[in-house]
């Protein structure tokens, strides 16, 4: 079984970035893939693909502390 994600208490903004990568995941994958089904392969191409999407870029963006 695969651990689970999850984000610190007291460190809302890590929370935000882990739905927010969920939810781009799930344009690749709906809800109730079985993974067992998933090559390695097509995994590494999403993650390639997420990983060089554009991003928006602002100087007021706050960091979590």
């Amino acid at each position: 079984m695969q651990d689970t994600l999850k984000s610190p208490p007291h460190q809302p903004c890590e929370r935000v970035t882990n739905e927010n990568t969920n939810g781009l995941l799930r344009e690749y994958y709906p809800k109730g893939c079985d993974f067992g089904k998933v090559s390695e392969e097509d995994l590494q191409d999403v993650v390639k693909n997420l990983n060089n999407r554009p991003r928006k870029k602002s100087g007021t963006q706050k960091r979590c502390t």
